[in-house]
């Protein structure tokens, strides 16, 4: 039996970084121009990869880090299917504006990405996209805070599960500082009761049982008045967990399809979001599935 041949091409490649007194990176500069693999069935092109990452900090001393992450060309066949990716980048930008106030800038695109229908063979299709978008006015002393907490945690080696809880409960406890002066503020009293509903209905739940164990949830969306108007009842969000005997979890986060025609506005058309969790105490892993929404 022939072996399988593989070959690869590295193109100039350039790696530059800058590390803190605790090790923490403040410039990380990766540029690729070229990258080929081949085999007997697949082939792979990359070029003009860069990965850009410098952080600064604001007058209190909160790190602030500007990134940017692009791809000019990328393509991947096999047998007969091929799909293409040009001009794909994204930037996040963190700037200190006056009195005491972060904004965050966030830009995404895609010049073009090809891919195969289910027409049949050799039928392609096309998207572009590009999209900016921003947080305004968060209060620089709260998100101090968060980093602080952040990093305090991180040198005590707890577990992730545990700083995961411990940072939203942090967050929660911030957050009327964190967006008084925010646009967002307007969102309600506390714009992160969908968070606040999850974390006290699982922990209330998983505290002093014993395992094996399923949970069931579900969740109601209340809607303003007007937003009731404008879309009616929302779906039920639901939350199926089970953790077995050596501690293994599994969650599944379903929210269903719905429409909706909005006066003056047009049709919503919301095709369903469906997210899969598995974790440990030691770790967690995520998988999302995003039907699509056309409004």
């Amino acid at each position: 039996e022939e072996e399988e041949k593989i070959s690869a091409l590295l193109g100039n490649t350039t790696i530059n970084g800058q590390f803190d007194a605790n090790s923490m990176p403040t410039q990380m500069d990766l540029n690729l121009s070229k990258f080929k693999m081949r085999d007997d069935d697949n082939r792979l092109n990359l070029n003009d990869l860069s990965f850009n990452f410098h952080s600064h900090q604001s007058a209190k001393g909160l790190q602030l880090g500007d990134l940017s992450f692009k791809i000019g060309h990328s393509d991947l066949s096999q047998d007969n299917f091929q799909v293409s990716l040009d001009g794909f980048g994204i930037k996040l930008e963190g700037e200190e504006a006056q009195d005491g106030v972060i904004n965050y800038n966030w830009h995404s695109q895609i010049d073009k990405f090809v891919f195969p229908t289910p027409l049949g063979i050799g039928k392609m299709a096309w998207i572009s996209y590009a999209e900016k978008s921003a947080v305004r006015r968060l209060d620089e002393g709260a998100l101090l805070d968060l980093q602080t907490t952040a990093r305090e945690l991180r040198s005590q080696n707890n577990k992730p599960i545990n700083i995961g809880f411990i940072m939203l409960d942090k967050l929660m406890a911030v957050s009327p500082q964190l967006l008084a002066r925010s646009p967002f503020k307007q969102i309600g009293n506390n714009p992160l009761i969908l968070l606040t509903v999850l974390k006290e209905n699982f922990s209330k739940h998983v505290e002093n049982r014993e395992k094996p164990l399923q949970i069931d949830t579900e969740l109601e969306f209340l809607l303003t008045t007007e937003g009731t108007q404008a879309l009616g009842k929302l779906p039920t969000l639901s939350i199926k967990t089970k953790i077995d005997s050596d501690g293994f979890g599994k969650s599944n986060l379903i929210f269903p399809a719905f429409q909706r025609v909005v006066p003056e506005k047009g049709l919503i058309d919301w095709k369903g979001l469906n997210l899969h969790f598995t974790f440990t105490d030691k770790n967690m892993t995520v998988m999302l599935n995003l039907a699509g929404l056309l409004f």
